[in-house]
């Protein structure tokens, strides 16, 4: 950039957007490289819910398919499938709570320390089902909208720096833990 060359300081600017088509052809000029990340693919996405679901506080029914339901969020962006982990868990939760009220009004004259006991029981055996992952997923949608696709993918072609186009990394690089990063 600029004028950057001239003093011993060293400065890196970092920008992002998600509407890079509106930034103005002057800035774009300022910023060297330009790189397009895509939405996450299916490997990623099933790894994401695998990754996500693990977060959990409770477990995940036995019989769960990552592999559907990763097919299943195409589109999502990661953001969109860890809301809809934390959803699922969410569900799962507030049955608990419904028996946990039930529990506490017919148990109204067992001692606190058995009532206690139970309610840790409960919570212990709190597990996410297909039903409430289900429920979760056709309650969600996608943050993106589909026609954008097409812009970005216009927008790649006419200014992302080529030297990025050409050393995209595997598929599922999408997906980085943040104690890594």
């Amino acid at each position: 950039m600029d004028g950057l060359a001239t003093g011993s300081e060293h400065v890196f600017i970092l920008a992002a957007s998600n509407l890079p088509w509106d930034l103005d052809v002057a800035l774009l000029r300022q910023l060297e490289k330009r790189m397009y990340i895509p939405l996450p693919t299916k490997a990623a996405h099933k790894s994401m819910l695998q990754m996500y679901f693990s977060q959990q506080r409770c477990q995940l029914d036995f019989s769960f398919d990552f592999v559907r339901l990763a097919s299943e969020t195409e589109g999502f962006s990661g953001s969109d499938i860890k809301l809809l982990c934390k959803d699922a868990a969410m569900r799962a939760l507030r049955r608990i709570i419904v028996q946990l009220d039930n529990l506490s009004s017919v148990n109204e004259a067992c001692s606190s320390v058995l009532l206690e006991k139970r309610c840790f029981q409960l919570v212990q055996k709190q597990i996410i089902t297909n039903s409430d992952v289900q429920a979760s997923f056709l309650s969600s949608k996608p943050s993106i909208d589909r026609h954008f696709s097409e812009i970005y993918t216009e927008w790649t072609r006419n200014f992302v720096s080529s030297d990025f186009l050409l050393s995209l990394p595997p598929e599922n690089v999408y997906l980085v833990h943040r104690e890594k990063v």
